[in-house]
């Protein structure tokens, strides 16, 4: 059958050769025949095609973040990912955490504290009234003072009701 194939494309051959104008034989002006440049025009279309197909498989890799030569090191980013995002969830949980557990720390230090104000103002402590010794300078200022009035020394508020705080439990001790 091989044999009847080859002898079937060879007599096709002689046939168009004997079919062929003069004109198409001989080269044209720029030295090209016609059947070279229609072969030079499909070999130019298909490394177009194969240009345009590796452009299109790279920008699909692109988008997708895969390559199509390395199908594991999608799966490695995957789970690296997927880690990474457990153990930010982890730490951000346990921040959140410790935030709530301080604020209610304070919380009820703030609540005692009012307590032991409301004690000693049933009492009859009036803090407007109240004073502190002011640790630079040594001169006696309001109990509430962020400011020293003499040498403008200033308190944090921790240490307003620090001082505050102490004055509260030796008013109730007695």
């Amino acid at each position: 059958m091989n044999k009847y194939f080859i002898s079937l494309v060879v007599i096709i051959i002689c046939l168009l050769g004997l079919f062929t104008s003069p004109v198409s034989v001989f080269a044209d002006s720029r030295g090209y025949d016609e059947a070279e440049q229609i072969r030079r025009a499909g070999e130019r279309l298909d490394e177009i095609d194969r240009n345009q197909k590796e452009q299109a498989s790279q920008r699909y890799d692109a988008a997708h973040g895969s390559s199509s030569k390395n199908s594991d090191g999608g799966v490695l980013v995957a789970v690296v990912l997927m880690v990474g995002a457990g153990l930010c969830f982890f730490i951000i949980y346990n921040r959140i955490k410790q935030e709530k557990e301080k604020r209610g720390r304070e919380n009820n230090l703030m609540l005692e504290r009012e307590r032991m104000l409301s004690k000693a103002i049933s009492l009859g402590f009036n803090i407007d009234d109240s004073s502190k010794i002011c640790p630079a300078c040594a001169e006696t200022i309001k109990l509430k003072a962020e400011l020293c009035k003499y040498c403008k020394r200033s308190f944090s508020k921790n240490e307003v009701q620090d001082a505050i705080d102490s004055v509260l439990k030796s008013f109730l001790k007695k």
